[in-house]
This record gives C-alpha cells, sequence and structure tokens, in this order.
C-alpha cells in the first residue's frame, strides 16, 4: 500500500499566497513596476495609474529625471544647477484620446529653494499590437512666485475649430517670475507622424 504524507498547513497557504501574487501581477500589468520610456500598457488608464504611483524623489531614474528642474541660483552655489526631483506628480489629465492614440498632460512642483518651480510633462500614447507605450513627450518648465504651466486643446476634430484637415492641436502656456515682473509665452503642437510637432501658422 502506497501512503502519502500529509501536507502541511503551511505549505498550502504559501503556494496559496504565491499563486495569488503571480496573478496580481499579471493583472496589474506594468502598474506598480518602474515606468521606462519604453514601458508598455494595457490602457491608457493604466498608464494614467501607473504615472500617478511615481514619486521621483524616491527612485531617480531617467524617467523620474523628466519631472526634475536644474535648481536655480547663484551661479557660485555648490547646489546650483543640480536636479531637484519632485516627491509625487501634482496631476495628470487625458486631453484627448481615440482607439490608437492618446494625449496625457502632468504636472509636479519640484521643491526648490530659490524660488517656485512648475514642470508640465505632454505625453503622446500610441497604441500597437494591442499596446499603448510613449511614442513622444515634451516637458516645460517654469520658475517664480507664480510660477504656473496648463494644457488645453484648442483644435477639435469634426468641429469648426480645425486649422487644417482632422489635427488635433494642445497649447501650451507658461507663467514665470512673479512680483510684477512675470510674464506669459505660449506654444501649441500637433501630432505628426506619431511625433509632437509644433504648429508654426504660415
Amino acid at each position: 500500500m502506497i501512503r502519502f504524507s500529509p501536507i502541511k498547513p503551511s505549505i498550502l497557504f504559501l503556494a496559496a499566497g504565491l499563486i495569488m501574487c503571480a496573478l496580481s501581477r499579471v493583472c496589474m500589468g506594468t502598474e506598480g513596476a518602474e515606468i521606462t520610456r519604453h514601458s508598455t500598457f494595457e490602457s491608457v488608464d493604466a498608464f494614467y495609474s501607473a504615472l500617478g504611483s511615481l514619486h521621483p524623489s524616491a527612485n531617480k531614474s531617467d524617467f523620474s529625471s523628466i519631472f526634475s528642474i536644474p535648481a536655480p541660483g547663484q551661479p557660485e552655489l555648490p547646489e546650483t544647477g543640480k536636479p531637484v526631483f519632485p516627491t509625487s506628480i501634482e496631476s495628470i489629465s487625458v486631453l484627448w484620446s481615440d482607439e490608437n492614440q492618446a494625449l496625457v498632460w502632468a504636472k509636479a512642483n519640484p521643491p526648490t529653494e530659490a524660488c517656485q518651480s512648475c514642470v508640465g510633462v505632454l505625453f503622446l500614447l500610441t497604441k500597437e499590437k494591442g499596446a499603448w507605450g510613449i511614442s513622444d513627450l515634451l516637458t516645460f518648465h517654469a520658475l517664480g512666485k507664480y510660477s504656473e504651466i496648463s494644457a488645453e486643446q484648442t483644435a477639435y476634430v469634426g468641429t469648426g475649430y480645425q486649422l487644417s484637415g482632422n489635427e488635433i492641436v494642445i497649447t501650451i502656456a507658461e507663467k514665470s517670475g512673479g512680483r510684477g515682473e512675470g510674464d506669459t509665452i505660449s506654444a501649441s503642437f500637433r501630432i505628426k507622424d506619431s511625433k509632437l510637432k509644433r504648429l508654426n501658422l504660415n
């Protein structure tokens, strides 16, 4: 007669825990993992969630450096020019999306000492072979007491607000300075060949 040794309950719980952990990783995709320029995501929402969980100052990777800014200050000071990383991403919004592409705007406020600072990043996501990835991005910086960066969709597909063809246009506005010396500049961008191109009016 063949006799089987009883399996200890602790081993059963360990096996169950390992299975659940593996399943959770499969379900989450890249969420919770380190983001890189080459990461892929199951959806635009998955990218949104992964970006929201990013803590640049705790993980100073190449991707986190997108949200950093050189420390302002006098040239002779040792800290001037060194990258300052924000602790978290301040805000994220999906400006536009369709079945194959999406534009996502994210902002952060690195804790610079000399003056307030703001960093904005415009991401172009493209869907290829069933997965979403970053095909291009643009970074914007603003410095000063009232520094602010905003992004707005200013041309829409299927409406009268089109410059040429069915183009999506995003306008970025940077507000810098303070105490009566502030200024605001803006620029518009469109999608061309899965890249973000500055829109020039001829």
